[in-house]
């Protein structure tokens, strides 16, 4: 019996050590770009919280200051 031949792309031959390491890049990629999401959304709402403390804050001052002058 001869052994079937292997897939290729345009003459060269994926062996099952090509076809994990593509399967782990690919699978490195996804949890890079899934941690990069998670870290923008999570950095974004903290700085939207402290932006809004820092004008309440702000406009209490002011309105202190303006009101007592």
């Amino acid at each position: 019996m001869e052994k079937p031949a292997k897939k290729t792309v345009e003459g060269i031959k994926f062996g099952i050590a090509a076809k994990l390491g593509i399967l782990l890049a690919v699978f490195g990629v996804l949890a890079s770009g899934v941690t990069g999401y998670y870290t923008y959304n999570a950095t974004r709402d903290i700085l939207i919280r402290e932006s809004s403390r820092d004008l309440l804050q702000s406009s209490q001052l002011l309105g202190e200051i303006l009101g007592t002058g």
